[in-house]
């Protein structure tokens, strides 16, 4: 085996390695792992260099195969050309065709401070007391998700305190929302708080519920949207009800 071919499947290697590693599926999967966190980033800055060298790593390929003559390779320039398009294609077009890469988790407390581990994929309400509902929704895409509108239905038989109660003052996460009366909807506007989300990074909605009455189970959907994503990413999640 020649030099070039083994040097051709160490980079191919390593190109198909890291589109697994950067699937969304596998950031799901290691979203709470501090080593795959840090060093997600030069993850992301090697796959882009590799594929940056695509165009001509595959014309140095089909030169080796002979399918190819030796003299496209005088087009060199050109293929630096379309690498840095395919980049550009990547970082700045293709998102704007795919709906938003987030995770949805949530906490429930009385006004504390929720650990890490209190987040999770239900919605656990006490029914003999009001509830702190924060809905925490976490970027695991690679592009800012700008002037982000949030959604939140929990369904008929909920009350949410309306955003001028006093007690809201007092929450970490105070943003202002509108209360839409149909399916108890809670909209958050991005032309009322800042609801940009970098990549990797995490913004928390907070709401204040009513004591529940005579409920047994229910139903949370979010409808996420930004500037820079198609369409709606919804996602539902099982309301729990308990006394504790």
């Amino acid at each position: 085996m020649s030099p070039i071919f083994w040097a051709l499947s160490v980079y191919f290697s390593f190109l198909v390695t890291l589109i697994i590693l950067l699937w969304s599926n596998t950031r799901h999967y290691f979203r709470n792992n501090a080593l795959y966190e840090k060093v997600l980033n030069g993850f992301v800055l090697f796959r882009q260099i590799l594929v940056f060298l695509f165009p001509s790593i595959v014309a140095i390929a089909l030169v080796e195969a002979q399918v190819l003559p030796i003299s496209a390779l005088n087009q060199f320039p050109t293929l630096i050309a379309l690498g840095l398009s395919i980049i550009i294609f990547w970082v700045v077009e293709l998102p704007l065709l795919m709906k938003a890469d987030i995770i949805v988790t949530f906490g429930v407390d009385d006004g504390n401070d929720i650990a890490e581990a209190g987040y999770i994929n239900k919605i656990v309400l006490d029914v003999e007391k009001e509830n702190i509902v924060n809905i925490r929704v976490h970027n695991l895409g690679f592009s800012t998700l700008k002037n982000a509108m949030i959604e939140i239905y929990f369904g008929d038989g909920f009350e949410v305190v309306p955003w001028d109660y006093k007690r809201y003052k007092r929450l970490d996460f105070n943003k202002k929302f509108s209360i839409q009366k149909t399916h108890c909807g809670v909209v958050f506007t991005p032309n009322d708080n800042f609801q940009t989300i970098p990549p990797q990074e995490i913004l928390v909605f907070q709401t204040i519920m009513r004591k529940p009455k005579n409920m047994q189970k229910g139903e949370v959907t979010i409808q996420f949207s930004s500037e820079n994503s198609w369409g709606l990413k919804k996602t539902k999640a099982p309301i729990e009800f308990v006394k504790k």
